[in-house]
């Protein structure tokens, strides 16, 4: 929904659109390093975190946006998309440590199924008067942060040997 919200938040679609995927780059990255260190239970509260932060700024600031200039604003966007980017990906990699490799794919693909059909709303949610969109965001990641506190991950010993005779 971002992207398709993109158009009403800063003067210059262009240059606001450059700056968030740059910065996406650079933050994929450290949010795989920080997947890696933290695992998902508390990654993913925090890439959420980020969404949330950056969805009710972007609520807050959407009507003044001229005042703050492009800058500021395209930082916004930058954290609200990024954030959500690095949850996604960190569903790509938990999928396979969370669910036994027989239901992983099954496990992902429904799951990539109800988002398809969520995503399906983006672009008329965007559409909506501001602020009602970022809201809407805001209240799916929220969601979505709540869930992620619910991981349970599976003991590193799942995999010991039985000793042999």
């Amino acid at each position: 929904m971002i992207g398709f919200y993109m158009k009403y938040v800063s003067s210059n679609i262009f240059v606001a659109t450059l700056i968030s995927c740059l910065g996406d780059i650079p933050l994929s990255i450290g949010g795989g390093f920080l997947y890696h260190h933290l695992g998902p239970k508390y990654a993913m509260p925090i890439f959420l975190g980020f969404s949330i932060i950056g969805s009710l700024s972007l609520a807050t600031w959407a009507a003044p946006a001229k005042q703050l200039g492009i800058g500021i604003m395209s930082v916004l966007v930058l954290f609200t998309r990024s954030g959500i980017k690095c949850t996604f990906d960190s569903c790509y990699l938990a999928n396979s440590t969370i669910f036994p490799a027989i239901f992983a794919g099954t496990a992902f693909g429904i799951c990539n199924i109800g988002a398809k059909l969520v995503t399906i709303f983006s672009p008329v949610m965007a559409e909506i008067t501001p602020p009602t969109p970022m809201i809407i965001f805001c209240g799916f990641a929220s969601v979505a942060l709540v869930a992620a506190l619910m991981i349970q991950q599976p003991p590193k010993e799942i995999n010991k040997q039985i000793p042999t005779k």
